[in-house]
């Protein structure tokens, strides 16, 4: 069962596969300017909002059926290529347009007896891209 993806990289749980998010976290800003007065008090003003920003981590285990290598080289050519996402979790688009990678760490990696990566937590951080 298919529940999410980011661009080509699909999030789901099924006899043979097992690749789901965990530590979803969605940041909002405001954009403020203070205005000091002479001997007052500084006036604020909204002035906008910074594009979302959101990160969560995925397990990537050879175990739960993932190809880690081919996950990896495309969590890669996104942030290489500056490639604009869409992510859905659920039923849910999230974003107002689409989302730029702007970091991953690979965590917590383990090999087998022949250096080859068999499971490893990555940590993705996502900015918004607006259509402008």
């Amino acid at each position: 069962m298919i529940v999410g993806s980011l661009g080509a990289v699909i999030f789901q749980v099924s006899d043979s596969t097992v690749l789901t998010l965990r530590d979803l976290s969605i940041k909002n800003n405001a954009t403020i300017s203070i205005h000091k007065n002479h001997l007052g008090g500084g006036l604020a003003e909204f002035t906008g909002s910074e594009p979302q920003r959101i990160s969560f981590k995925l397990l990537l285990s050879a175990y739960l059926g993932v190809n880690i290598e081919k996950q990896i080289g495309r969590l890669e050519n996104y942030l290489r290529s500056g490639t604009m996402l869409s992510l859905v979790l659920g039923h849910k688009t999230y974003g107002r347009y689409r989302w730029l990678l702007e970091s991953f760490t690979q965590e917590s990696v383990y090999t087998d007896k022949e250096g080859r990566i068999t499971q490893c937590d990555v940590s993705v951080s996502l900015c918004e891209y607006l259509k402008g």
